[in-house]
């Protein structure tokens, strides 16, 4: 699946309850994985309930680089990819970058470090 961007994300909704777990209480993008990353990083973030979310990723002078997600999503886990490239596919320098997503009115930011 692609993104507006032409970028690959991948989607995976938590659809199993383990045993004295529920779903999270509260929005939460995770730390990306790896990081400092080379060529390609994970974020992964829950969402207590069903909503609209947006992933940006910016650079560290506060551009819009591209938009890895901008969908209605489930509650549960979610994880996309980035490959450390603009909206048009091109490689980006090595650097610091903010990823940031968006939830109703919560808005919440990571910083990653991308090293060629």
């Amino acid at each position: 699946m692609l993104n507006d961007d032409g970028i690959p994300i991948e989607h995976e909704p938590s659809t199993a309850v383990v045993e004295g777990s529920a779903l999270p209480n509260a929005s939460h993008l995770r730390q990306n994985f790896p990081n400092p990353f080379n060529g390609e990083t994970v974020l992964a973030f829950s969402l207590a309930e069903p909503t609209h979310a947006e992933l940006i990723v910016y650079n560290a002078a506060g551009q819009r680089v591209c938009t890895l997600l901008r969908k209605s999503l489930a509650a549960g886990l979610h994880r996309v990819s980035w490959n450390a490239t603009d909206g048009r596919g091109r490689k980006r320098a090595s650097g610091r970058y903010i990823a940031s997503m968006e939830t109703g009115d919560d808005r919440q930011a990571i910083g990653m470090v991308f090293v060629e």
